[in-house]
């Protein structure tokens, strides 16, 4: 188990945090509470994902994004990283290990969580080394199995609802083909780095973007596929963004495209000038949906 434990008296919570949606929030709003009738500092640890583990569903925030995200809501937030031997132990055995290793003196669990190999809940943990509360759930279905579930039927109003935030992917803007740029319509070519990412299905979406550094925002549109009009078949999936009015090099820049609606699905044209036609009205639409 490694971890950077704060060096203050604390009472902490352990979970995976992916998408720190709105139901996240809830708990740490209830962990914020517990501290401070305790008079204890809040702790949240985020489980690091295992590299490569089977059976690993497509993220909804890298590691770096989970912390900056929890971090407005506790004192101290760190990545947990847990080892084989780690997975041995049980409830019990879990939070004395936090106790006597870092010093632990509470524990908040989401509601109907699960902890150790004996998969023990809250009220299974009454006789541990620590008290342990068990937080009560956000109304509604708030999950990040439910927010995955959205994204992948294009609900993404119903994605931002549950995050509290749009729905967002970042990479690096690497050289493309440069075809775009021939049609009138130059696009920036994204590159996601790490985990398997969520997104959306392949299609066009008007989106909000960002890049590093840069406070302001762009309206843009953003085509997932691989662009069957001017490529052969099985080309590799490409996410490629289409910035309204904006004309700079931002090659090697990082780019976070915050996705708004679904335009359309991806589709093969007769010929360049039904696609130039096509994307012309998809800029109009994303100019309505994002003004």
């Amino acid at each position: 188990m490694k971890t950077i434990a704060p060096r203050t008296r604390t009472i902490a919570t352990v979970g995976t945090f992916d998408g720190v949606h709105r139901g996240h929030v809830y708990l740490l709003e209830q962990l914020q509470s517990k501290s401070d009738q305790l008079g204890l500092s809040t702790w949240v640890m985020a489980l690091e994902r295992p590299a490569g583990a089977p059976n690993a569903m497509p993220a909804l925030t890298s590691a770096d994004e989970r912390l900056e995200l929890l971090r407005p809501h506790a004192d101290t937030v760190s990545l947990l990283e847990l080892d084989s031997d780690d997975y041995s132990l049980t409830g019990t055995e879990f939070l004395a290990t936090l106790k006597e290793r870092y010093g632990v003196e509470a524990f908040v669990m989401g509601f109907n969580n699960h902890i150790g190999r004996d998969h023990a809940g809250a009220a299974d943990l009454a006789g541990a080394c620590m008290p342990v509360f068990e937080a009560q759930p956000l109304e509604g279905e708030v999950s990040s199995t439910a927010v995955r579930r959205a994204i992948a039927e294009c609900r993404l109003s119903d994605a931002a609802d549950m995050l509290g935030r749009p729905y967002s992917i970042h990479g690096t803007v690497g050289g493309g083909r440069q075809l775009g740029r021939t049609i009138g319509f130059p696009t920036a070519n994204i590159e996601i780095e790490g985990p398997q990412r969520m997104l959306p299905p392949t299609g066009v979406y008007a989106a909000s973007v960002r890049l590093d550094g840069d406070t302001n925002t762009h309206h843009a549109v953003v085509n997932i596929g691989y662009r069957p009009t001017v490529d052969a078949e099985h080309t590799r999936m490409s996410i490629e963004a289409h910035i309204l009015d904006f004309n700079s090099d931002i090659y090697g820049r990082t780019l976070t495209v915050a996705f708004a609606a679904h335009l359309r699905s991806e589709q093969r044209f007769g010929s360049l000038k039904e696609l130039r036609a096509a994307i012309a009205a998809d800029c109009g639409r994303a100019r309505e949906i994002l003004s």
